[in-house]
């Protein structure tokens, strides 16, 4: 069984998307929080 890059890479991105999408979520809420406590001020 061979697969070319194209399918590598494919089979590669949606067997880690959970992953992937619970570390941008976690960065999202933390750029949030960190925006929000500078224009507060707090």
């Amino acid at each position: 069984m061979s697969f070319s890059l194209e399918q590598f890479v494919v089979k590669t991105a949606r067997f880690h998307l959970k992953g992937n999408l619970a570390v941008l979520m976690g960065v999202v809420i933390a750029t949030a929080s960190l925006t929000g406590a500078l224009l507060v001020g707090d």
